[in-house]
């Protein structure tokens, strides 16, 4: 059989360093120390920037707009946010539970009123609800 050589690196590399001359470390350290100037420019410019920035937002915060002045003392409109639910939802339980449970009227000419459930209901138990009248047409005779 024939001698094959199965190495296909090319005849100018050596087989130590491969692509050794394409490197420039000199480029890439030159590189490095650029940008870490510029990193370290960049920081001491921008943190004067944001004292300056923080003083004149403490300044914006301590003097409030005149218009806040006039809004607080305006109601907004409705509807109104509720600001603790639980507390609304159990007041309004208790309003609905006091109208259940006490006689009123319902109207203002005080023709129709309301009475606790409790009494409806034994009202209704002991007298029924009641026929409802409704109005049947009249026999018909049978003539046309």
């Amino acid at each position: 059989m024939a001698d094959h050589n199965h190495d296909l690196r090319p005849p100018d590399q050596s087989p130590t360093g491969e692509f050794d001359h394409e490197i420039d470390t000199g480029r890439i350290g030159k590189l490095s120390l650029a940008l870490a100037i510029l990193v370290i420019l960049g920081f001491v410019f921008v943190i004067p920037v944001i004292r300056v920035l923080k003083s004149q937002h403490a300044q914006e915060q301590a003097t409030p707009s005149p218009f806040a002045a006039q809004a607080s003392e305006r109601e907004p409109p409705k509807p109104h946010l509720q600001v603790n639910e639980p507390r609304d939802y159990e007041a309004f339980r208790h309003e609905e539970a006091a109208k259940l449970e006490s006689y009123g009227w319902l109207d203002t000419q005080q023709t129709v009123a309301h009475i606790p459930v409790e009494r409806a209901i034994d009202l209704v138990a002991r007298h029924g609800l009641g026929v409802v009248a409704t109005s049947s047409p009249a026999p018909s005779t049978g003539a046309p």
